[in-house]
This record gives structure tokens, C-alpha cells and sequence, in this order.
């Protein structure tokens, strides 16, 4: 099969079994296990393969000149033994070793191809797993007799006590039994005979009618992940250290599994609990925390991790694309062979389209859904859910030009909808932009959220949320940043919610005590928010100078060019030379509501508007603007703007100074909190 990977052989496989039980013909399928496959290869083998596909007497000599008069030798603590020759094998290590078994072993996969009775394939061969598949028992038989001849002839040995032999028939309109009549053997030896109710592993997954087996499977690796997950939880690494592991090392492992198997809701829901606990455990963060915070983008304020029922969606619609894509055609007529049964058995009056790839795009959209009249039972199929997934991840398959586009509910495709236009170099794929808008859905729904959600409009920004990624906060802070932005902590009104007391006023003043009263409002803490507004300006004002030397700067203080009434912007660079004014406040403001920002910079640039005129009146071109900062590290690209182009900062510093300004803004708010708990 002319693909690469293992993907397409596992889905024709099963495609194959699953057609097979759906028009009530006798399945035969045999895998085999050679011994020592690349170590058994005789190396007058390798010439014989050259010459028959026809490699030219140049290219064959430097290849065979690698195998020509080797030897080794044995270093013993004796000494060393005498050269032995060595006449079969290929060289471990070595990146042309792997080419040279697949051509090798191409003579075998040719013989076997002159049983072809039908545009199909009667055996799939990746590397040296082998596996011949038939609905007929005598092409069985001459399969297997092939495969004795080619072994003995160039001496490769084949491991009986590793090959499966599946070879059922139907008794019945639903039921299969095993066909007592089929035995193959090797060397006198018969092979393992795969119960009819039973499966046996094939490159990783399991074949067979026993979904159990698949079931059981998908048990083992959920419970190896849990260790996996409680191994990280408890390990030394900084908490972004953990997010990095588990989406890095862990996560990746059931991948595959879902590429080829998918996920029940039910083993989605396990999985999704599992990866939940582990994160809460090392993040310090209660039970009650919403699903969002952990599913959504980082750029949007979660933790980045997928959901895993939107992930087996997604990687399944993927997958059935890429099928449906491929370029070996025997895949495309499997897929569409698989459409028009289902179409065939579980719906009814279905007026089937000549082409193909319009069927395929009707079918997963949901077109023929209203013909439906019988459930599916093949929950392992994943062609069979396609119109579930298309309709749960509300998207729709499209065509152009013979190519198929992922897009939303407004006609949009994916691909443009989640890529960044400034960053052309770094476009996601289709799984990546298909997973995207599945945390952008969630991203939507926790804003949406009343108590939880009030400070996630003011979040979706890179440099609000670079923090969860780095190591710039310790794990306490860390910790009390995400419980902050959920508004989760044990204040006063929050306890009045749980019920815990009676009151939800603060202690100190007669307002209700929310974290952001504690973080904007309490007098209690203005000596806290005073140091804090300070740490960022003096950060600020290191950069301005070192970026704005033939300038004047004045930090906090009042202009001596005009009359200010009292007033001290932040920042004021005056260049004399070209009558320019830039005039900038900091103000760190309460993020409870979207539009936080925009406030807080709209009132500062109104009171300081009068200075403003007043520089116009002298005859400078004056910008006026205002450096925003939410109280649980908020911030928009307009503050972004101010650092690098108001405040002359070079690109490269300006993002991180941004991002340092971010955590100093959760420090302060941590060192607020800790006053406030030690009063309590």
C-alpha cells in the first residue's frame, strides 16, 4: 500500500472486517510475525531483489559493495576470536538498512499479488508485519502457500507462535461463528485460530468482532495515563513545567488510540476527570472550577488542555478527511464502499450520488440524516458517527476544487478563522485550527458565566495570560492568580455565597468584600496598591530612558512648559527639537467587567486633557494616552502599542517588558491577599 505510517492499513482492516460482517460474507484473515526479519535477510538475496526491479549494475554495486567480504570479530577478555563472516543481515543503524528489507521484501508482496481476483487488496505489508485478508478459503490457502514458498526459499523464518489466524463465517443474519475447516500451518505447526467473539492485535490496535478487547484496551491505557498524570502532579517541575509534560508526553500517547477508535462520551468523561484531578492537584485549585479555565486557549486565560470528547471529534473528522484524501485509490473506493452500505442498511429511499466526493460532503454534513430508520451499532466505526460529529462540532464539510474546507456555522473556513494574519509563516493545520474553535467555543461560554467568568472578558490576550507558560511566578502565586480570575477565593462575599457566614461586608470597610475590592478599592490596602503602582512605573521609567536619551523625561511630575493645576501625569517625554509631547498615566483597574479597560484609559485621558490643550496652545503635537492594566493581569493590544511605539520601545524588549509588567501586577495582588488573610 503505497501511504506511509500505519494508519491506513489499521482503518483498511477493520474497514475490511466491518464490510464484511455488513453484507454477510466469510472473513479470513491471517497475520504472520517474521523471526529476525532484518537480520535474516541473506545478502545474495539483496542482489536478487535489485535485478528483478530492475536497479541498474552501477547502482546495485554500491549498494551490495556494503555487503560484499564483511566479517566480525568477538573481543573476549581472552583476546579476540578469528573473523567471522557474515553472509545475511542488514546493517543495524544504518538509514539505507530499512529500503533495503522493503525492496527485498517486495517479492513477496508481487507474488502475492497475482491472487488479485478484484480491484482490492488480499494483504497489507508494513515493514515485517504481514497480514493477508480474504473472503475466500482457497485464495486463503494459495496466500499462505506463497508466503511458505517465499520463507523457504530465502531462508526467513516466521514465528508461528505470533501469527493470528481469524477465519469466521456467518451463521445467520447477525451472528458469526469460527469456520472449524480452515487450519494453515508452518513447519507442522498451526497457527493460533482467533475465536469468532474474540480479537488479536494488529500494529497496536485491536481486529476483530470483540469490542470488549478494544474496550479493555482503551481501560489499560486510561489507567497508565492516570499514573502517567499522578507521576507529573508529584514530580519537582514548576507548575508550567507539568502543563508542558502532560501535553508533551502523556496526552500524545492516546492519540493514536483515538485517531483509530474514537471516544465514547462516557470514556471521554473518565479520561477528562482524570486530566482535571492531576491539574487541580498541582495547581492548588477546588473541585468546583470550571471546565473552561482548563480547556480554554492560554491566549484566552485556560490552561490549554483538550477536552477529550471534543478532541476525539475533532481527530476523527480528521481522520475520515485524510481517508477520504488519500492517494492510494483502493482507500477512496474502501471509504465510499463503507458510505453506500451504510446508506444501504440504515436509511432508507436514499438517492445515492455518482460522485463521490459530493456524497462524501452530503453524508457528513447530515444531508441524508432525516432518512435514517435504524440506529448505529458499530461504535468503533468511524464513518458511522461522521453526521454526530459534523452536527455536535457545529461545522460543515465543504468542496473546491476537489478538496475539502472545514467551516463554521457563518460559512467560514476554520483555517482563516484561527490563524493570526500577522503571523503568515505560522499557520495552523486543519486538526489544529478544527481543535482551536473548539476551546474558542469554551472561551466563549466562560465569559458567559456570572460568578466564574466576570474577569475572562478582559483576558483574551497574550500578555495577560504569557505568565501560565513561564516560570515568572512561584507556585503559590501561581496558584492564587488562577483561583483570583475565577473569583474562587475565601472572601467575605464568597463565603456569604457558600453559606460559611452571615456577613459579606469587609472587615474594614462597610463595601463587600470581593477580590477586587481587596485588589482596587479597600483603603486598607492603598499602601499595597501604592507600591505596586510604583514597581510598575519604575520598570517603565528604566526603559524610557535607556530608549529615550536626547529627550526630556519627567516621571510624576508636573510639566514646566505649562500650567497643569496641580496635575502629575506618570510619564511626560518632551522633545524640545521637534515640539513633541507624549503624555502617559499607568492605572491598575478593578477587571470586572469587558469593557475595564477602555474605562479606566478613557477617564485618565480626560483628566489630563487640559494639560493637553495646553501644550497645543504653545504649538507641540501632543499624544495622550493612558497605560491600562486590569488588577488580575489584563492588559489589550492598545497597551501593547504604548510600549513599543509610544514609549520607543525595540520589539524585542517591549514584549517583555509587557509581560514582566503582567507579573508584577499578580505579585502585588498575592502580597494584598496575604495581608488580607493575616488580618482575619
Amino acid at each position: 500500500m503505497p501511504v506511509p505510517g500505519c494508519i491506513q492499513h489499521d482503518y483498511y482492516i477493520h474497514a475490511f472486517h466491518r464490510s464484511g460482517r455488513r453484507n454477510l460474507k466469510p472473513i479470513y484473515i491471517c497475520s504472520y510475525d517474521f523471526k529476525d526479519a532484518f537480520g535474516s535477510i541473506d545478502h545474495s538475496f539483496i542482489e536478487t531483489s535489485l535485478i528483478s526491479l530492475g536497479f541498474e549494475k552501477q547502482l546495485r554495486d554500491i549498494i551490495l559493495e556494503q555487503y560484499h567480504n564483511t566479517g566480525f570479530w568477538i573481543q573476549t577478555k581472552r583476546g579476540s576470536s578469528k573473523i567471522i563472516s557474515q553472509r545475511r543481515g542488514v546493517k543495524q543503524g544504518d538509514p539505507l538498512s530499512p529500503f533495503i528489507f522493503n525492496l527485498c521484501i517486495e517479492q513477496l508482496s508481487r507474488s502475492l499479488n497475482e491472487e488479485l481476483s478484484e480491484d482490492a487488496y488480499n494483504h497489507l505489508l508494513l515493514a515485517d508485519d504481514l497480514c493477508t485478508l480474504t473472503n475466500d478459503p482457497i485464495t486463503l490457502r494459495r496466500l499462505h502457500n506463497k508466503i511458505i514458498e517465499f520463507c523457504r526459499l530465502y531462508k526467513i523464518n516466521i514465528n508461528s507462535a505470533k501469527c493470528n489466524l481469524l477465519a469466521i463465517r456467518p451463521a445467520g443474519r447477525k451472528k458469526y461463528i469460527t469456520d472449524r475447516h480452515i487450519e494453515l500451518k508452518i513447519l507442522g505447526e498451526e497457527i493460533k485460530k482467533v475465536d469468532a467473539q474474540s480479537s488479536f492485535t494488529y500494529l497496536g490496535n485491536k481486529v476483530g468482532y470483540n469490542r470488549s478487547g478494544i474496550r479493555m484496551y482503551f481501560k489499560d491505557l486510561l489507567e497508565d495515563t492516570k499514573r502517567d498524570l499522578e507521576s507529573v502532579s508529584k514530580s519537582g517541575l514548576k507548575i508550567y513545567q507539568k502543563h508542558h509534560c502532560i501535553k508533551t508526553f502523556v496526552l500524545p500517547k492516546l492519540q493514536y488510540f483515538i485517531r483509530l477508535n474514537g471516544l465514547g462520551p462516557h470514556h471521554a468523561k473518565l479520561l477528562g476527570q482524570a486530566l482535571r484531578k492531576a491539574v487541580r492537584h498541582y495547581c492548588k485549585l477546588p473541585a468546583h472550577s470550571t471546565l473552561a479555565l482548563y480547556h480554554c486557549r492560554i491566549q484566552d486565560g485556560g490552561l490549554g488542555f483538550p477536552e477529550p470528547w471534543e478532541w476525539s471529534c475533532s481527530t476523527q473528522l480528521l481522520h475520515c478527511i485524510s481517508l477520504m484524501e488519500s492517494e492510494d485509490e483502493n482507500i477512496k473506493s474502501m471509504v465510499i464502499k463503507e458510505i453506500k452500505d451504510l446508506l444501504r442498511t440504515r436509511y432508507k429511499d436514499v438517492t445515492i450520488d455518482s460522485n463521490d466526493i459530493k456524497l462524501f460532503a452530503d453524508y457528513a454534513n447530515g444531508k441524508f440524516e432525516s432518512y435514517k430508520t435504524s440506529s448505529t451499532r458499530d461504535s468503533f466505526d468511524p464513518f458511522a458517527h461522521l453526521p454526530k460529529i459534523t452536527k455536535y462540532l457545529k461545522v460543515q464539510i465543504k468542496t473546491k476544487q476537489n478538496e475539502f474546507r472545514i467551516v463554521n456555522e457563518e460559512d467560514i473556513d476554520l483555517q482563516d478563522l484561527c490563524n493570526d494574519n500577522q503571523n503568515k509563516f505560522r499557520r495552523k493545520g486543519r486538526l489544529a485550527s478544527l481543535k482551536a474553535y473548539c476551546q474558542q467555543k469554551f472561551s466563549q461560554w466562560w465569559k458567559g458565566q456570572l460568578m466564574q467568568g466576570k474577569s475572562a472578558g478582559s483576558l483574551s490576550n497574550r500578555y495577560s495570560n504569557a505568565w501560565l507558560s513561564n516560570d515568572k511566578l512561584k507556585p503559590k502565586i501561581y496558584s492564587f492568580s488562577l483561583k483570583a480570575r475565577l473569583d474562587i477565593l475565601p472572601t467575605n462575599i464568597n463565603r456569604f455565597r457558600w453559606n460559611l457566614q452571615h456577613r459579606s461586608s469587609c472587615l474594614n470597610c462597610p463595601e463587600s468584600e470581593d477580590i477586587h475590592h481587596i485588589l482596587s478599592y479597600c483603603p486598607s490596602y492603598l499602601h499595597a496598591r501604592t507600591r505596586r503602582h510604583d514597581t510598575i512605573l519604575n520598570r517603565l521609567a528604566r526603559s524610557i530612558r535607556l530608549n529615550n536619551r536626547d529627550v526630556d523625561v519627567r516621571i510624576n511630575q508636573s510639566p514646566n512648559e505649562v500650567e497643569s493645576n496641580g496635575l502629575r501625569p506618570d510619564i511626560i517625554i518632551t522633545d524640545q527639537t521637534n515640539k513633541k509631547v507624549k503624555i502617559i498615566d499607568l492605572v491598575v483597574t478593578s477587571q470586572d467587567k469587558t469593557d475595564c479597560l477602555a474605562s479606566a484609559r478613557n477617564r485618565k485621558i480626560e483628566k489630563y486633557q487640559v494639560i493637553k490643550d495646553r501644550f497645543i496652545e504653545k504649538g507641540y503635537e501632543v499624544d495622550l494616552n493612558a497605560l491600562a492594566l486590569g488588577d488580575l493581569g489584563g492588559t489589550d493590544q492598545t497597551n501593547h502599542e504604548i510600549i513599543s511605539k509610544s514609549l520607543n520601545t525595540p520589539n524585542r524588549f517591549s514584549e517583555i517588558l509587557h509581560k514582566n509588567i503582567i507579573s508584577d501586577t499578580l505579585k502585588f495582588g498575592y502580597v494584598m491577599w496575604g495581608i488580607r488573610c493575616s488580618r482575619h
